[in-house]
């Protein structure tokens, strides 16, 4: 059994940028950590996994000069860096460490190594004593269970802390929550994460690191009783707000899941704005900003020009077809199988009666063939909604709300932006959507009342629907970008009932494209 240390480091820091390698007593912070951890004797090798950044080159020079063994791999994605970095060493036991903890103490390293192998559970993970100082901590865990981690692990907070993903799954996995001795001593804060941080820990080494170069958890333990004023220098302090930010951004995650990215955008011309389609390349940098985004469902259709083949392409080259789901539409099963043929994939999410045109009984043939997962349709008119419908795709958006009603289905809101009529200045409309244009003021006022953009409110008010889903589309990375910044605004008080009082009766020859004379 081999038990690797693996080091997270990375100049990126938001509170004390480059703290890794501040000099302390003359060092780079990181070769004194290294000084200490190299100590464990419970562990057979020590990696420093940093990014392919080229401003975390000095890490990777730090380490290599201190002896230590080094990966690089993503700045962001902190379990696939560990992930990859303990395969590279072919670990057995992983104990993750983060560079910002440069007190660490080889014989707590080992006390913990101890305890996890003592426990003998594969599904289990382990740290330092819940009592002893933050700074001092560890997450331990078996390559099979990290391996899992990195394959199924979702959460930004699970990708970017490493014990996340199997706290969030106590039915699988099993923390070892243990303390040693009487004292209670998880208040203090040890790490460095800010400037008075960095103080607070020069202040034990000038004090320590003289007598002892190895000083451990309890000479520093003893120099606060007989100093304690130096628990001033940082007082209040926590290392865990990284975490705190993760888990925002998994609210934020979550609220993407409910996005929808369509397609149709990329295999055909489609909206009013004039603006061309994006190539090939732009096409999957958009797919793989949405997927790291949160967004996992992509809208398409055989109708869409080579708007399968495109994402077929994509899923092909970014090997996600467990990642993501695709639904698609068409007529029946012959559609069905070549759609699949096209998208390089066994079944499909969903298929839905394009347009409602089509044949049921071939998608439910189709079902139990286990081709597709459900089926529905894609409608315009809610005559057009069937009880057997697993799926239904409607339009919805501030001036069409005909299909409120609807239930029974998993409901996918197209059309949040009436093709990006809702993002237009009313006086700039072409001739004939000028009928339009006292719906679309009276939107851009109530909108400019609450303080939104038009790409605010249009999103906004559906997605805080009853919808299940919204589908939208673009043609640019940067348009991407913007709709998700739009997702995260909050709803002003008032704002969906104003648009319910203030927009009601809409012409259909208004919220339907089919019925626009060009």
């Amino acid at each position: 059994m081999k038990t690797v240390a693996i080091i997270q480091a990375r100049m990126g820091s938001t509170r004390l940028p480059g703290k890794v390698l501040k000099p302390l007593l003359g060092k780079p912070m990181l070769a004194r950590m290294l000084e200490r951890v190299t100590c464990a004797k419970k562990v057979d090798a020590v990696v420093v996994a940093t990014s392919d950044k080229p401003q975390d080159d000095g890490i990777e020079q730090v380490a290599r000069e201190a002896g230590a063994q080094v990966f690089r791999g993503s700045e962001d994605d902190v379990l696939d860096r560990v992930y990859r970095a303990a395969k590279e060493a072919r670990a057995d036991i992983i104990v993750a460490l983060t560079g910002d903890c440069v007190l660490h103490d080889p014989a707590v390293i080992d006390e913990a190594v101890r305890h996890f192998i003592d426990a003998g559970d594969p599904f289990a993970y382990s740290g330092t004593p819940a009592n002893y100082p933050e700074g001092l901590d560890t997450d331990i865990f078996n390559m099979s269970a990290l391996t899992e981690a990195a394959g199924q692990a979702r959460l930004p907070s699970e990708r970017e802390h490493l014990s996340v993903y199997f706290k969030n799954r106590p039915g699988r996995f099993h923390g070892l929550p243990w303390s040693v001795g009487g004292r209670d001593d998880c208040a203090m804060h040890w790490s460095v994460d800010t400037p008075q941080d960095f103080a607070f820990v020069t202040k034990i080494f000038e004090q320590l690191y003289p007598i002892n170069p190895q000083f451990g958890k309890d000479d520093v333990l003893a120099l606060l009783a007989r100093r304690p004023e130096l628990l001033e220098i940082n007082k209040g302090g926590t290392g865990y707000e990284g975490l705190a930010k993760s888990k925002k951004r998994d609210e934020e995650w979550m609220r993407a899941r409910r996005l929808v990215l369509g397609t149709v955008e990329f295999g055909m011309e489609y909206g009013i704005d004039g603006q061309p389609r994006p190539s090939k390349d732009e096409a999957f940098a958009i797919l793989d900003a949405a997927l790291a985004a949160g967004i996992d469902t992509f809208d398409t259709a055989s109708a869409y020009g080579n708007a399968e083949e495109l994402l077929g392409g994509w899923i092909k080259a970014r090997s996600c077809a467990d990642k993501v789901k695709i639904i698609s539409k068409g007529s029946g099963r012959a559609d069905i199988e070549q759609s699949l043929k096209r998208l390089g994939l066994r079944a499909l999410d969903g298929y839905l009666l394009h347009n409602a045109q089509g044949s049921l009984a071939e998608l439910q043939e189709a079902r139990r063939a286990l081709l597709v997962k459900h089926i529905g349709a894609s409608v315009y008119r809610p005559e057009e909604v069937r009880s057997e419908f697993e799926y239904v795709q409607i339009p919805y958006n501030a001036l069409d709300r005909r299909f409120e009603k609807v239930q029974g289905a998993v409901v996918f809101a197209r059309s949040p932006f009436l093709q990006g009529l809702l993002l237009m200045n009313p006086n700039n409309l072409p001739p004939h959507l000028a009928h339009a244009k006292p719906y679309l003021e009276q939107f851009v006022a109530i909108a400019n009342n609450y303080k939104l953009s038009q790409l605010q409110a249009s999103l906004l008010f559906v997605l805080h629907s009853n919808a299940h889903y919204v589908v939208f589309g673009v043609k640019s990375l940067a348009q991407l970008h913007e709709i998700l910044e739009a997702a995260k605004t909050p709803v002003p008080d008032g704002f969906i009932d104003a648009v319910r009082a203030g927009i009601q009766n809409v012409d259909e020859t208004v919220i339907n494209p089919s019925l626009w004379k060009r």
